[in-house]
């Protein structure tokens, strides 16, 4: 749902993605990716042979991996960039 204000963010304002109108929805996509990477994360170490077989949740973590890229390649300066 925030993938594409959170690209309009940072293509619009690289300097500062927080204080465009759309600065809600790059906290919103930073934290939804966080949330489920951590989230797979433990689900692995749980049950890891179910977990590979589960392709929908790869597909999901390359978006995730997509997002915090993102935000380290186009705003190295920002807050969230060093998390």
């Amino acid at each position: 749902m925030h993938r594409g204000f959170f690209a309009r963010a940072l293509s619009d304002s690289p300097r500062d993605p927080l204080g465009s109108p759309y600065g809600s929805s790059v906290i919103a996509a930073y934290r939804s990716a966080g949330s489920l990477i951590a989230l797979v994360r433990d689900l692995s170490a749980q049950a890891p042979a179910p977990t590979r077989r589960l392709w929908f949740l790869w597909t999901h973590l390359f978006s995730c991996a997509v997002v915090l890229g993102s935000i380290v390649t186009k705003c190295p300066g920002l807050s969230l960039a060093t998390s």
